[in-house]
C-alpha cells in the first residue's frame, strides 16, 4: 500500500519536535517530510533521521522587534512533493499562509498545529488577528497541546470537533 504524503512546516529545529518527527517517520501509513522555514544548516544535529529540508529564507526587518520572513522556494517544494496533507505549525510565517492557500486551491487537507494561548499579546498578534481567525476557522483540523491552547483556538472560532 502506498503511504500518504504529509508535509509539516515548522519554523526552527528543536529536540522535542525532532523526537516526535523521528517517531512519525516510522509510520507505515504516512510518509512525513518536514520543511524548516526559519532554520539553518548549523542547527542540524546527529539523530535527525527523518526526511527534512531547510528552506532558504529572506528576512525583511519591518520595524524594531518585528521581522517579515519568506521562503522563496516554498511553492516549488509543496508542488514538487505533492502532499495529501499539509500541517502548519502556527501562523506567524508568510510561508504558513502560502501553504494554507496552496492547500485550499489544490483541495489538500490543512491542519494547524498550535500551542498559542490568550497570554501571548503582541503588536503582531493584534495586527494579524483577523487573518488568524480566518485561517483557524477554515482549516480542516487543529492539533493543540494544552487546554489553554484549545480554549484559545475555540475563542478564535474553531469548532470544538476540529
Amino acid at each position: 500500500m502506498k503511504r500518504i504524503k504529509v508535509v509539516i512546516l515548522n519554523d526552527i529545529i528543536n529536540e522535542p519536535y525532532n523526537a516526535l518527527f523521528r517517531e512519525l517517520s516510522k509510520s507505515k501509513d504516512y510518509y512525513f517530510r518536514v520543511l524548516f522555514c526559519f532554520a539553518n544548516q548549523k542547527m542540524i544535529r546527529r539523530g535527525m533521521d527523518f526526511d527534512l529540508k531547510i528552506l532558504p529564507k529572506w528576512q525583511l526587518p519591518v520595524r524594531s522587534g518585528l521581522q517579515l520572513a519568506i521562503n522563496p522556494t516554498i511553492l516549488i517544494e509543496l508542488f514538487a512533493f505533492n502532499p495529501k496533507i499539509i500541517i502548519i505549525m502556527g501562523w506567524d510565517l508568510l510561508s504558513y499562509w502560502l501553504a494554507f492557500l496552496v492547500a485550499k486551491i489544490t483541495h489538500k487537507k490543512i491542519l494547524i498545529w498550535s500551542g498559542s494561548t490568550f497570554y501571548e499579546s503582541s503588536m503582531q498578534r493584534k495586527l494579524t488577528l483577523p487573518f488568524v481567525r480566518y485561517l483557524t476557522s477554515h482549516a480542516d483540523g487543529c492539533l493543540v497541546y494544552g487546554s489553554r491552547a484549545r480554549r484559545y483556538l475555540i475563542s478564535l472560532g474553531v469548532k470544538d470537533e476540529k
